[in-house]
């Protein structure tokens, strides 16, 4: 298991002085990357061989976040490899061991030479692989299904800060991106935010927006068993209508 302690800036807050999903969504990326700097196979090592670790689907649970000045840590780890899939486990936790947020996550090695993903050779894995028993989630879906057209949102334009160092739009912006665009609808109907559940985040990631792109989203509403709107699936879609990553919130 990997982590490092940090302390809740004013500029991860949301307007509530909580910690905002983004920075939440930054806390456990910047984990995972501390992760990798601690071993043999850096960033920038893998760069030399034309490689990146990436995501290809993401759940977070979070039972509730922290507020401004909290003192928090953030851990990850990694506990299987399947097939081409290498699964990570996330954990954000205060000082008393309080557990504020839970993710899990699979991943796969991208080769740029190939581009494509490639098999995890032993040596990728060997230092990041551990004992430690995956975090206590329901199962991460692959796939997050979307039929159908669903209500359009205004489209959205990728700057430079969207950015990433392999130079497409981050992985927790397409977050933002949905999360954006449900309050966006639920605005145009008169609605708070509060009427939807944002503890339960589910991604599949499809394919990479670079800078200069428009990332469209589109929306269905997810239905509870008493018919009450339990939250959104948000397709985020390029000029063609192919999916960057759909997006279940709530």
């Amino acid at each position: 298991m990997y982590s490092f302690s940090s302390r809740v800036r004013y500029s991860e807050c949301d307007e509530h002085a909580k910690l905002s999903l983004l920075g939440l969504v930054d806390y456990f990326q910047d984990c995972s990357g501390f992760h990798t700097e601690s071993t043999s196979r850096t960033m920038a090592a893998l760069a030399e061989d034309g490689l990146a670790w990436m995501v290809a689907a993401t759940q977070l649970q979070i039972h509730e976040l922290p507020s401004y000045g909290d003192e928090i840590c953030v851990r990850t780890w990694n506990y299987a490899r399947r097939g081409i899939m290498a699964d990570r486990c996330y954990e954000l936790v205060g000082p008393d061991g309080q557990l504020y947020a839970q993710g899990d996550t699979k991943w796969f090695l991208f080769s740029f030479t190939e581009g494509r993903p490639i098999r995890i050779s032993d040596e990728e894995i060997r230092e990041y692989l551990t004992d430690e028993p995956r975090t206590d989630m329901p199962p991460t879906k692959r796939k997050v299904s979307f039929g159908g057209e669903g209500k359009a949102a205004a489209g959205v334009s990728v700057v430079s800060q969207m950015l990433d160092t392999n130079h497409h739009v981050n992985n927790a912006q397409y977050i933002e991106f949905a999360r954006e665009a449900v309050e966006g609808v639920l605005a145009e109907a008169g609605l708070s935010p509060d009427v939807v559940r944002t503890d339960r985040i589910d991604v599949q990631y499809k394919k990479m927006a670079y800078l200069g792109d428009t990332v469209y989203p589109f929306l269905q509403p997810v239905k509870a068993d008493d018919g009450s709107n339990a939250g959104f699936t948000v397709d985020l879609r390029d000029a063609a209508g192919e999916s960057y990553a759909v997006v279940r919130v709530g």
